[in-house]
């Protein structure tokens, strides 16, 4: 007969248990953002849920003659107007600016047949005046 403990082949089993082996050494959760406004965060909604009572223990503490906890209350009860929103300026020019600035320019003149540009406008072939890009002459007719 085999032996309890023995599998195929001869060779010993090993029996597990239902448990698994612990990790004693197991890699830190990396967590994102600032520890110091986690923390912040956290002091807040503790503050938030337990306010009553805070409340409640600094008016025990004022009513016994506590002036570090008389003066918090009183510093916290005083009616402060929130912060005014910052009014934010626009980055650059709206297409409204934009807008304004091409409608107030003077209207594009064509040059007419037979103009060369010269780089600094358009001469005309039949006067010989330079003539820029609204129409304008520029150098009084040379």
């Amino acid at each position: 007969m085999a032996d309890a403990g023995m599998g195929v082949g001869g060779h010993k089993t090993r029996r597990r248990s239902g448990r698994q082996k612990r990790k004693t050494d197991e890699p830190e959760k990396r967590v994102r953002g600032s520890g110091v406004e986690r923390l912040r965060q956290a002091a807040d909604r503790k503050l938030a849920r337990n306010s009553e009572k805070l409340a409640d223990v600094l008016l025990e503490n004022a009513l016994k003659g506590e002036l570090g906890d008389t003066k918090v209350l009183v510093h916290l009860a005083e009616d402060k107007a929130p912060p005014k929103p910052r009014e934010r300026k626009p980055s650059g020019p709206t297409i409204m600016d934009l807008a304004k600035k091409w409608a107030a320019e003077p209207e594009w003149v064509e040059p007419e047949v037979g103009d060369v540009w010269t780089g600094d406008g358009w001469k005309r072939v039949s006067t010989g005046q330079l003539v820029n890009r609204w129409g304008e002459v520029e150098n009084g007719g040379q």
